[in-house]
């Protein structure tokens, strides 16, 4: 597994790619002031083409609009520009009423300048952005509209092309079985992706269980580790978050009560209809690989109040699902670090685990990864990363081993008297597993108090 965000890695991929051919730093703002308060450029500039969208002959120029017949396609690349200036750029684009418009591009985007999505093709929705990542996306719009918003310093590639879809019908798969619940928005809207579909896989629903008499921390077998093939549930608090769309798994998360899952702040990007979680999993394209495998809907989601999508400080969320799970040998919490809040877990050994990427911008595992990584302080982690590390962070460093995309969120596992406990989850870094670079994890001992506040409900404790 190198395992990375790495969404990503900032960061979106501050640690999380979304599937295996991008490294995607995909998040969504949050509606009206907020988002506007995040990016007021684009807000302004959209404002503007709202209010007067003049229909200009396409062109591969800073801003084109083009009307795209049924089974057309076109092409978008950015200008030339030679001066390192501020610019915004829009790609405005519509299609026949019951059709969609797919986006394909290749990018390479530096930080600081931002690639934003906006699935309604309307400014007054949420949208997906994508800064300081270089690789492979793909993105449908929710209907015929498509709009596209570029704010760099002329410093950022990409090649796309926008081919018109027969209709929504045909853009989407049937979700999977799953338990059911009314569902909590957040603020963003969810993506599609249709390329490449498959059925989803046959899953047996969540049993419903007031269960909250627990024995956390209980791994179901020994051994050692390093960026291999896990036994089947061998880590039985890991979680994925799949995209129903697609039926990629784009983030992981571990599992702390019948209820609730921690995972990364910005893994939440998505409405909870949009996305559901897999427990008991092994290999994520076969359900029947573990006898526990079940697939549960979303209630709802939260990102930490004071999560910063820039620095990626208190990158940490929760996700509420619809229906208590019953645990057993193959769905089990982990323990929260209460006993552990002054710990700086010097010299400590952690293990990661997600399905993420094996290398950098390389192929996605369906197989449960797991590696063991050397702990590092805060204090030690600044020496690699300066200022970008606050206290709300901590990191593991060994070269060749590290998280990659697809493991944002994931458990940073940590084993004390017998039994793992949560000590950080997959956030962001630097590509993955390169000398120098470490991976960074939010720091689980610096939000006990928040999870407690937020799931209310007694949490498993030793």
């Amino acid at each position: 597994m190198s395992l990375d965000y790495r969404y990503i890695r900032p960061r979106v991929d501050t640690r999380c790619s979304v599937s295996s051919v991008a490294t995607r730093d995909a998040r969504s703002s949050s509606q009206g002031s907020k988002q506007c308060s995040k990016m007021a450029l684009i807000c302004l500039l959209m404002l503007f083409v709202a209010a007067d969208a003049v229909p200009v002959r396409q062109s591969q120029g800073c801003n084109f609009y083009i009307s795209l017949p049924a089974n057309g396609s076109t092409s978008m690349t950015p200008p030339t520009c030679n001066t390192f200036e501020p610019r915004q750029c829009t790609y405005v684009a519509d299609s026949p009423a019951g059709t969609t418009i797919q986006m394909q591009c290749t990018i390479n985007i530096q930080s600081g300048s931002f690639f934003s999505f906006f699935p309604s093709g309307s400014i007054a929705s949420s949208y997906i952005y994508w800064t300081f990542v270089a690789g492979d996306i793909q993105e449908v719009t929710d209907s015929n509209e498509f709009l596209v918003v570029l704010t760099d310093n002329c410093n950022t590639f990409f090649s796309c092309t926008l081919v018109v879809l027969g209709g929504a019908s045909a853009n989407t798969t049937d979700p999977p079985t799953t338990t059911s619940a009314d569902p909590t928005t957040t603020s963003a809207d969810p993506t599609t992706t249709p390329a490449n579909e498959t059925s989803p896989p046959n899953t047996t629903s969540a049993t419903p269980s007031n269960n909250t008499d627990c024995d956390c921390g209980i791994k179901n077998e020994e051994r050692v580790v390093g960026g291999q093939e896990v036994s089947v549930n061998e880590w039985p608090w890991h979680a994925g978050l799949r995209r129903i769309s697609d039926q990629v798994v784009f983030c992981g998360a571990a599992l702390i009560h019948p209820r609730w899952l921690v995972t990364a702040a910005h893994c939440l990007v998505y409405q909870p209809t949009a996305i559901v979680a897999l427990l008991g999993y092994h290999d994520v394209t076969q359900a029947d690989a573990s006898a526990y495998a079940i697939t549960v809907t979303i209630a709802s989601t939260m990102q930490h109040e004071a999560y910063d999508a820039t620095t990626v400080d208190n990158d940490i969320g929760l996700v509420q699902l619809a229906t208590a799970v019953a645990f057993n040998q193959g769905i089990r919490p982990i323990c929260l670090p209460f006993s552990f809040v002054n710990e700086d877990f010097q010299n400590e050994i952690g293990v990661v685990t997600g399905w993420g990427t094996t290398s950098y911008l390389g192929s996605v595992s369906n197989l449960l990864l797991d590696v063991e990584l050397p702990v590092l302080t805060t204090g030690e982690c600044t020496g690699f990363y300066g200022d970008r590390i606050t206290d709300n962070m901590i990191c593991t460093y060994e070269p060749g081993f590290d998280a990659c995309q697809g493991d944002s969120g994931g458990p940073l596992s940590w084993l004390s008297g017998g039994k793992y406990y949560l000590i950080g989850i997959v956030s962001w870094g630097e590509n993955c597993s390169e000398v120098n670079y470490p991976g960074v994890y939010a720091k689980v001992t610096k939000y006990t108090g928040w999870i407690t506040d937020k799931v209310a409900d007694e949490i498993c404790s030793p």
